[in-house]
């Protein structure tokens, strides 16, 4: 199933993620690591490494939510 991030509503083949709601979450996960994480630890490469192993984890999982 395709994804689509936009502003507007698009057909109903497609899950719809309205940009708003897509930063809101951005924006808890970044705080999420802020807290998360030791100060000497705040660095882009620190970010990163957890998201990509982030990513690698959900590849693993059965995500459904109703």
């Amino acid at each position: 199933m395709a994804v689509t991030v936009m502003k507007h509503i698009a057909d109903e083949n497609r899950v719809i993620l309205y940009w708003e709601d897509v930063a809101e979450v951005c924006e808890a996960v970044i705080t999420a690591m802020v807290n998360g994480l030791p100060e000497e630890a705040h660095t882009i490469e620190v970010y990163q490494r957890i998201l990509h192993e982030t990513e690698k984890m959900l590849g693993n999982k059965v995500i459904k939510l109703d």
